[in-house]
Formats: structure tokens, C-alpha cells, sequence
């Protein structure tokens, strides 16, 4: 989808939930299986929005939404007349892409071991390795040095030899690839020990793989040992330095920030009161105003989990 449609999309998905009920809003949320069930308290339709676009990507987005809405059921012309323009886009003939990785099945590729591609640090376009992917990280998300949003998920892969975390870029991959699902992997990038799935790269799903079962287990610890240091990161202080990029909502308490570490993308919390004192500001009627005309800042922060219990901006 071209930029213009994606936007278009998002703006009619969520005209789409603003014209649920409450009871039906709730049965939605609880119909989209993806999306975590501690996140399915969310309250603000635009929040619920972006949470279905980052979980589904854009086209599978709208799939999942017509089937969820024939569930509900919202079959009446506020929502359909909604709908259908987007339904019929993405049940249209495939993109050229899509045929072209369609055309990669009746291909035959030389096979290469995974050990052997890491060992060499490069696989030929020519050639390809074929695995089972035995763990999935959640969608996450990172910032370009143009300061633009980008989408990237992680897999634990293993064939008979080795196994092997893969960074695939972009969610439009997102919904298709599972776990417990062999691929090829074909036009890959190799960089140390890790695999890098790009725009150009191709992932067609293939017959089973029978795997030892300490390369199975090896390959799901790359993606949970991930996990874990980030539960580990979430009960520890930790002394850093952000770039705090925009303010995403307001509550009585808190401020809901997005910042940048490491290029990573955080979500954080920080109590109005303490936000002030580190810009030099005192609470009142104009102390969001002042807070966007500050932003993009740097600050050194002490953070908890998502929770800023100190800051100094630089």
C-alpha cells in the first residue's frame, strides 16, 4: 500500500471503531487474537488503532477487521460502506511481488546449511536455506536517522545443523510467518551471526523439517533469552541516556512519552510534576503547550520498566 493509502486506512479504521458500541468495541478486541490480552483493556480508539496496524500490518489489518466485524456482527452500511473500498483492494489479483514469490516456489534453489552460510557470512542469490522457525518475537519497532518509524520482528530459525536468529524488516511479514512453519529463505543478507530478511529478500513457506530436538530448543532460547533480558530490563533502574521524540497522551498523573535508545523505540511514563521540574516549568492550563514547543529533547533518565523516576534534560 502506497503511504497515501496507508493513512487513508487508518483514518477509516478508526471512524470504524469510533462507531462501535462499548460492548461491541470490548467483543472486537477479544476477537483479534494477536493482540496480547493485557492490552485489551485499551479504552481510546485512535490507541487500539495503531496497536491493530503494528500487530497486523495494513492489508492483513483490514482482512482481520471484516471478518471480526461479520463476527460482532456490524453488517449495517455505517461500517461496510467503511470497509468496502479497502476489502476490495486487497482481494484484488496479487502485487507483482506476491506473484514473484509464488513463481520461487516451482524454482529449485541450491540448498545451503545454515552453519555453513553464518560460517561464510554470505548466501549467493542463487542458492537458499531452509528452516524451521521455532520461535517468534513480538513486533517492535525502531527509529531511521530521518527520525521515521520502522517495523522489524525477529525469528529463532534452525535446520539440521544450526540454528540462527533472523531480523526480518518490516511488519508485512508479520501475520504470514509462524511458528512451527518451515521457509526458504532466499536474497537474505548474512551479518556475524545473524540473518537479515529485507524488502528484497524472499520467504516462501515449504514441507516440514525434522530437527534434532537441542537445535529446536536452541533456536526458541535465542528469541526467549531476548525476552527475558527485556522482563530482566524491566525490574532494574537503569542510567541512560534518550532523545525524547513525542508525547502520545496525558492522564492525571503521568505523561506518556516515545524516546529513542540505541535506535530502539520506547514507550515511557514520566509524572507531570517531575517533567515540569526538569524543563523548568510549573503546572498549569499552558504546560502542555510548553511541553510540545520543547520537543525533540535529549535527557538523561533513571527508568524502571516504562516508568521515568528521574530526568535531567541535556
Amino acid at each position: 500500500m502506497s503511504q497515501t493509502s496507508k493513512k487513508r486506512w487508518k483514518e477509516t479504521l478508526i471512524s470504524i471503531l469510533e462507531n462501535l458500541t462499548p460492548p461491541q468495541f470490548k467483543k472486537m478486541l477479544n476477537l483479534l487474537d494477536k493482540i496480547p490480552q493485557g492490552l485489551k483493556n485499551m479504552r481510546l480508539k485512535v490507541e487500539a488503532a495503531q496497536r491493530i496496524l503494528e500487530t497486523y500490518g495494513d492489508k492483513e489489518s483490514i482482512r482481520e477487521i471484516n471478518e471480526v466485524m461479520k463476527k460482532i456482527p456490524r453488517n449495517d452500511a455505517a461500517i461496510q460502506d467503511l470497509l468496502a473500498p479497502f476489502v476490495r483492494k486487497v482481494k484484488s489479483k496479487p502485487q507483482k511481488k506476491k506473484q514473484e514469490e509464488k513463481r520461487e516456489t516451482n524454482k529449485r534453489f541450491q540448498k545451503q546449511s545454515i552453519r555453513a552460510v553464518v560460517s561464510r557470512g554470505q548466501l549467493p542469490d542463487t542458492k537458499c536455506i531452509i528452516g524451521k522457525v521455532c520461535k517468534k518475537s513480538e513486533l517492535r519497532t525502531y527509529r531511521t536517522q530521518k527520525n521515521e518509524e520502522k517495523f522489524f520482528f525477529h525469528l529463532g530459525v534452525a535446520d539440521k545443523t544450526a540454528s540462527v536468529k533472523v531480523m526480518v524488516y518490516g511488519n508485512q511479514r508479520f501475520a504470514t510467518i509462524t511458528e512451527g512453519t518451515c521457509y526458504s529463505f532466499r536474497k537474505v543478507l548474512v551479518e556475524g551471526n545473524m540473518i537479515k530478511v529485507t524488502r528484497l529478500s524472499y520467504v516462501v513457506k515449504t514441507r516440514s523439517v525434522q530437527l534434532p530436538p537441542e537445535l529446536e530448543m536452541e533456536a526458541q532460547s535465542l528469541i526467549s533469552q531476548q525476552a527475558q533480558a527485556a522482563q530482566t530490563a524491566a525490574d532494574t533502574v537503569q542510567n541512560v541516556q534518550i532523545r525524547i521524540t513525542r508525547i502520545t497522551k496525558s492522564n492525571k498523573k503521568y505523561t506518556h512519552l516515545e524516546a529513542e535508545l540505541n535506535q530502539q523505540h520506547l514507550n515511557l511514563q514520566v509524572t507531570h510534576l517531575r517533567l515540569a521540574k526538569a524543563l523548568g516549568f510549573t503546572l498549569g492550563e499552558d504546560f502542555g503547550q510548553m511541553l510540545q514547543n520543547q520537543i525533540p529533547f535529549s535527557a538523561d533518565v533513571k527508568i524502571q520498566g516504562k516508568i521515568i523516576k528521574d530526568i535531567e534534560k541535556l
